[in-house]
């Protein structure tokens, strides 16, 4: 692993450092600029040879890696929004202000509201900078779509934060990529609505003159829907259920466009740009034709997170495959990495920032050592198995961080893999034909029928994959100690292996040099079933309200055992079946026998004492001196409650009107009564 030792990886790892530091430390901004300035003090005292050599090299690679740590914090602290003066976050929230935004990319819809990221322009009389989330009641049927302004009298609201143990942290991942609040706007709050994609110009303009000439054509459905997002990075034309037959069969990145996509991109440009090399500057000219190119592309996407990555990799491979160099993959990837978490260091914290460099580095090094295990020579099998070894390496690399964030593993990943990948050349290229086709306004009826036909093959053929569901792994949870000691399974086997595989067809395995990557494996994996073992036999006993819009919820945990009691009567069967099924996929079910019964009026549990008053307002005055929990706004005097039942603590949860909650909330101050809402306060351990 020599390769480490270029400056690049070590000056990556100390920004990487810089910018945790900010994350989770909180850096002063003031404290990080001084220590940039020591440390360019330090970096200068070596050129101006203040120090002997033994000494020079220590202070100017110590001086180095300060300084990127410092800067990285300093980077990444200035992006904050509160160090931004004309954010919307700066300015108190308030009911009924006047606000201006623009719509700039439109979400899946959740099946309550048409969604879009928007730009805020204006709140009441300033001019105000930053990104929302805007939703839309689908019940007001407005017609929107990105690029329309809107002016609105209602207030932006902060991101919810995550109400149950188990919820996923929205507004973290929102943080991710700068937005922080939310805006609900219905036809009642609209003052004004303005179609400004007639104003477009640019890149902006040509991609929806390219989206209409795409919905004039022949292209299907579902087929144009497959060419808008593997070539614009527009996904929300896309049926839920393929969307979902997709992940479930593990072949999702498909969809979204990513380095796959525009490392395809480049070898269909670099053949078509081969003629240059006849010229004297020809090899300069290529390489400058095919980075303008690949801009061009990831602008004309909207350069997504992952498009931008892909792109500014791939720039650095297509020069240094015109330098007479070897291409480094690790050390473009490396210098790409570095290039673009200065230009947005939240990219860092983002799942598909983590995934494309974890698969990629996989790709590298993992795949030469599954590959040298066969090396066929006919050209099928030699095609279809490098396929395989990419599919499978690039998957060994992802399933823990998959893992990890969404609980669930495709079994059939290289089925789906090894049916879509080996024609991915052919697709993207006949797509760019057919895209360059309607721009032209050329004859392209001929091509949309094969189109349309492959794409339906390729969804029937995935959708098949996907309903054979004993294939997906479920409910599978990791823990970050557990992911680092995975990763460093993974990493200690890999540099063992690559030190015993030979590249040789007559002796495909043999031991080059000993080394201790086995023996580290073997150990962490040791470490592994030890912390396994011991979450497996938890030692843990709670009683605990959840949080359950328009329902109630309770978990009693005792050691491997779970019952939830639930009470979801307001809702029909389908959010039963829905609410339901969130409940039970919490964490805090993990590796334990669940059992399910409705609530309880009386529940009474180690020592603790919970009643349950319903809608009805009946409670047992005799239970005195117990935790009391509100549920479905029961009509009920709370100053006669309190003096009858004397509780430790009263809890309102989601069931109940924010009204009454409000009510409550300022009588038992009055009467200096402990008060937990739900709503603001998520889930509440009942005796803490």
């Amino acid at each position: 692993m020599r390769f480490l030792g270029y400056p690049i990886y070590k000056i990556l790892a100390a920004f990487i450092l810089g910018l945790l530091l900010q994350r989770y430390i909180n850096c002063s901004i003031t404290v990080a600029i001084y220590v940039v300035g020591l440390a360019l003090i330090a970096i200068v005292s070596c050129y101006l040879k203040l120090f002997t050599y033994p000494v020079k090299r220590a202070v100017f690679f110590a001086g180095i890696l300060v300084f990127f740590v410092a800067f990285a914090a300093v980077n990444a602290g200035l992006r904050i929004p509160q160090h931004q003066p004309n954010h919307y976050v700066n300015l108190p929230y308030e009911q009924g202000r006047f606000l201006e935004i623009n719509l700039l990319t439109e979400l899946p819809s959740n099946g309550f509201s048409k969604r879009f990221y928007a730009g805020v322009q204006q709140l009441d009389d300033k001019q105000v900078t930053g990104k929302i989330l805007f939703q839309s009641p689908l019940t007001d049927s407005l017609e929107l779509a990105p690029g329309y302004s809107l002016h609105l009298a209602t207030a932006i609201a902060p991101i919810a934060v995550e109400k149950n143990p188990s919820d996923f942290k929205y507004n973290e991942y929102l943080a991710g990529i700068a937005v922080y609040g939310r805006v609900y706007g219905n036809k009642e709050q609209l003052l004004k609505l303005v179609d400004k994609r007639n104003e477009a110009t640019g890149f902006t303009a040509f991609k929806q003159v390219l989206t209409q000439r795409l919905k004039a054509s022949s292209l299907m459905g579902q087929p144009r829907a497959f060419v808008e997002a593997l070539l614009l990075g527009n996904r929300e034309n896309i049926d839920p259920e393929v969307n979902n037959s997709f992940r479930d069969a593990g072949v999702i990145h498909i969809l979204a466009l990513s380095g796959l996509h525009v490392g395809i991109i480049l070898l269909i440009l670099s053949f078509f740009t081969k003629w240059l090399h006849r010229y004297k500057y020809g090899r300069f000219m290529q390489s400058a034709l095919l980075v303008c190119l690949l801009w061009m592309f990831g602008i004309l996407t909207g350069l997504s997170p992952s498009i931008m990555r892909a792109v500014t990799m791939f720039s650095f491979v297509a020069i240094a495959m015109n330098i007479n160099r070897s291409t480094s993959v690790l050390h473009s990837l490396a210098l790409s990495a570095f290039v673009l978490l200065v230009a947005n260091p939240n990219l860092l914290f983002q799942v598909g920032f983590q995934l494309s460099y974890v698969a990629v580095i996989a790709i590298v090094v993992i795949q030469p050592i599954i590959a040298s295990l066969w090396r066929p020579t006919w050209w099928a099998p030699k095609y279809m198995w490098n396929v395989f070894t990419v599919t499978l390496a690039a998957q060994i690399g992802v399933a823990p961080i998959s893992l990890f964030y969404f609980n669930q593993f495709p079994g059939l990943f290289l089925l789906g893999n090894l049916l879509l990948l080996p024609a991915m050349p052919l697709i993207l290229g006949a797509c760019l034909l057919f895209i360059f086709l309607i721009l032209v306004q050329a004859p392209h009826n001929w091509l949309a029928q094969p189109l349309n036909s492959v794409f339906h093959f390729y969804i029937d053929a995935i959708t098949r994959i996907s309903e054979v569901r004993s294939f997906i792994i479920t409910d599978v949870y990791l823990t970050l100690t557990e992911l680092f000691l995975i990763y460093g399974i993974l990493i200690s086997a890999t540099l063992f292996f690559l030190k015993v595989v030979r590249k040789s067809r007559l002796e495909r395995v043999q031991l080059l040099k000993p080394n201790y990557g086995l023996h580290a494996a073997l150990a962490l994996l040791a470490i592994l079933l030890v912390v396994k073992g011991w979450q497996h036999n938890p030692k843990d006993a709670q009683l605990i309200v959840l949080h359950q819009s328009i329902g109630t919820a309770i978990t009693i945990i005792e050691n491997k055992e779970a019952l939830v009691l639930a009470d979801l009567h307001v809702m029909d069967r389908e959010g039963i079946a829905k609410s339901k099924k969130r409940l039970l996929s919490s964490t805090l079910f993990k590796n334990k026998i669940v059992k399910q019964d409705s609530v309880k009026n009386l529940i009474k549990w180690n020592n603790q004492t919970l009643v349950v008053i319903g809608k009805n307002g009946f409670y047992d005055p005799a239970q005195k001196n117990a935790t009391i929990l509100l549920s479905h706004s029961p009509l009920v005097n709370l100053n006669r409650l309190i003096d009858d039942l004397q509780p430790k603590k009263i809890i309102a949860d989601g069931s109940n009107f924010k009204q009454s909650i409000a009510a409550w909330e300022k009588t038992c101050a009055q009467r200096n009564v402990p008060f937990v809402n739900t709503y603001e306060f998520g889930a509440v351990r009942v005796g803490e």
